[in-house]
C-alpha cells in the first residue's frame, strides 16, 4: 500500500541540510517559549530585511535602543513567572538576522542562561522576499502586492513569493514544521526540557499556529508567547502515531534557502555580531 504523507506538508527532515532522518523518541518535552525579536530599525522606516544573501539590495537592520529595552522588560517577565525555570531551558534557538541575534543575547543575559545554550537555526529566518528584498511598504502597496489580515493589518502578499525568486507561504511552513518536528518533538531525550526561539513576525506566528491553528499569535516587537507543553506533547504523539501507522513519508528534502544560509552562516552571523558568539553553536 502506498504510504501517505501528513497534510501539514510533512516530509520530516533532520536539519534540512543534513538529510539525515530521525527517529521518534519515547520522553516528553516542556514548554516553548517563542520572541519575536525586539524593534528593529526597519520597523521604524518599513523596510523589508530579510534575506542576507542577496547582496545587491539587503539593509542590515539591528534592534533600536526601545527594541533593547522591551527585549529585557518581556525576559524579566518571563523570569518572574512562577512556571518558568530558566535551569529547563535546553536550547535558545535563534534566527541568523542581526535582530534576532542581538535579541537572543539580551535574552540569555536577562534570564541568566550560559551563552553555550544559544543555537543558530536558519529554518526559523523570516520569510524570503525574493527581488523584493528592501523594498519599503509604500513600494509593496504601489506594487499591489499587499494584502490585509483578518486583524486588519497590512502585509505583503506571499502567494507570488516564486514569481520574484523568495518563499511562498508553504516554503515557510514546510521549513518551520520540519525543525520543529526533527529537532524538538523527534529528539530522545526531551526529558521535559524547556526550549526559546527567537524569530520573527511572521515565522513566530507559523511556530505557534503549528501548534494552535486557531491562535492568531500577533506578537508585538520584543513580546513573546508560550506554547505549553500539553500541546506540544499532543502533536508529538500525533506525530510518533503516524510515523507508527505508517501514514507520513520520510523524504530526504531541504530547502534551497535554508541550504544556502547553512553554507554561508559564519558570514552571515558576522553580519550582525561582530564577537561571532553563537558561530560556533550550530
Amino acid at each position: 500500500m502506498k504510504m501517505n504523507c501528513f497534510a501539514f506538508y510533512s516530509c520530516l527532515v533532520f536539519g534540512m541540510a543534513t538529510g539525515i532522518l530521525c527517529t521518534p523518541g519515547e520522553s516528553w518535552a516542556g514548554n516553548i517559549y517563542v520572541f519575536r525579536h525586539g524593534e528593529g530599525f526597519h520597523n521604524i522606516h518599513k523596510i523589508w530585511s530579510t534575506n542576507p544573501l542577496n547582496k545587491e539590495h539587503y539593509i542590515i537592520a539591528n534592534l533600536t535602543p526601545l527594541g533593547e529595552q522591551q527585549v529585557i522588560a518581556n525576559a524579566e517577565k518571563l523570569l518572574k513567572d512562577p512556571d518558568f525555570d530558566k535551569n529547563k531551558i535546553d536550547t535558545v534557538f535563534f534566527s541568523p538576522l542581526p535582530r534576532t541575534i542581538q535579541t537572543s543575547k539580551s535574552i540569555i543575559k536577562t534570564l541568566g542562561i550560559p551563552d553555550n545554550k544559544r543555537v543558530v537555526a536558519p529554518e526559523i529566518i523570516e520569510i524570503n522576499l525574493g527581488d523584493h528584498e528592501g523594498l519599503s511598504q509604500a513600494e509593496f502597496e504601489k506594487l499591489g502586492w499587499m494584502k490585509e489580515l483578518a486583524n486588519g493589518k497590512k502585509t505583503h502578499d506571499y502567494q507570488f513569493g516564486h514569481l520574484i525568486g523568495g518563499e511562498n507561504e508553504e516554503d515557510l511552513d514546510q521549513r518551520v514544521e520540519s525543525f520543529l518536528i526533527n529537532k524538538i518533538l523527534l529528539q530522545d531525550d526531551l526529558d521535559n526540557k524547556d526550549y526559546i526561539l527567537v524569530s520573527h513576525w511572521h515565522t513566530s506566528q507559523r511556530i505557534i499556529q503549528f501548534f494552535d491553528p486557531t491562535n492568531i499569535a500577533d506578537l508585538s516587537t520584543g513580546n513573546y508567547a508560550i506554547i505549553p507543553k500539553e500541546m506540544i506533547n499532543a502533536k508529538a504523539l500525533e506525530i510518533k502515531q503516524a510515523l507508527q501507522e505508517g501514514k507520513i513519508c520520510l523524504e530526504k528534502k531541504s530547502s534551497s534557502f535554508v541550504t544556502k544560509l547553512y553554507e554561508n552562516i559564519k558570514e552571515i552571523l558576522a553580519q550582525g555580531d561582530q564577537e561571532k558568539v553563537g558561530v560556533d553553536h550550530f
